[in-house]
């Protein structure tokens, strides 16, 4: 039950591997070759164009389920933006030019696509949550990464970028109308370096037993050294703060949130 009355989540997915999962956390799953025939209010379309072999296609799809009344959200990267040396970036800054990257093409041309329906984009930096993210990652591998550890990572943590999305979902204007066509990012207060994310997992006890050994980044330092990202007008229009406001200081807090706990409960 929410302001507008009992309704349906209704998930749309690849497969069907997790649909037990889904049905569980009170949401109707559907696969690609099923797809649900109705409209929705609200829509949010969230996938790597990685995962499709006709990414357009699957937007136009999935725009096509949304009833123009609420919202429709299109998550994208921050990849798109056009800034690669340490400088800082926000939601106006430049981004790549079409025609540059095939990955940032099919994003950007999609996001044209999703404004242009009156839909809006949030643009994800790297996302974590206590059993997923590049910490994660790094802890299976030991010995020495071909990577500069002082690289910058801007991160967000699931449940952030979850509550950024709901919060453009529920947002209402001055006139009570939802947004249309516009652009918000989803980052934390605080870019991380590899070496940083890495030296405040280890410091957790629980990760550090898990970890597949020393692991050292050889890297040598380039022209690549990565983004800060900030999003000040997005927090203005919505609102919003990420309850974690930090990779660190969410290591540094226990790393504890609702991934681990769903997954104590699956476990149960």
């Amino acid at each position: 039950m929410d302001a507008h009355g009992p309704g349906t989540v209704a998930g749309l997915t690849q497969t069907d591997s997790n649909h037990a999962r889904l049905r569980r956390l009170g949401i109707a799953p559907h696969s690609l070759a099923d797809p649900p025939t109705s409209t929705f209010r609200d829509v949010v379309f969230s996938a790597p164009p990685s995962a499709s072999a006709d990414y357009p296609g699957e937007v136009a799809r999935a725009l096509e389920r949304w009833s123009g009344e609420g919202a429709f959200v299109f998550t994208s990267s921050a990849a798109v933006y056009a800034v690669d040396g340490g400088e800082a970036a926000r939601e106006d800054s430049p981004v790549v030019a079409l025609g540059a990257l095939p990955r940032t093409d099919r994003l950007l041309r999609a996001e044209r696509s999703v404004r242009a329906a009156g839909g809006c984009v949030v643009r994800l930096v790297g996302l974590y949550h206590s059993l997923r993210g590049p910490h994660t990652f790094y802890l299976k591998q030991s010995g020495d990464a071909d990577r500069w550890g002082g690289a910058l990572v801007n991160l967000v943590h699931y449940q952030d970028a979850a509550g950024l999305t709901l919060a453009v979902l529920q947002h209402r204007g001055p006139d009570g109308s939802p947004p249309r066509g516009e652009t918000f990012v989803a980052c934390d207060d605080e870019p991380i370096t590899l070496q940083g994310i890495m030296d405040a997992t280890m410091d957790l006890p629980r990760y550090a037993a898990t970890a597949a050994g020393p692991l050292r980044f050889v890297g040598a330092p380039g022209s690549s050294v990565g983004k800060r990202m900030t999003n000040p007008a997005t927090r203005r229009a919505l609102g919003w703060e990420p309850r974690f406001k930090s990779f660190r200081a969410f290591m540094a807090g226990g790393a504890e949130d609702w991934y681990l706990e769903l997954e104590s409960a699956l476990a149960a």
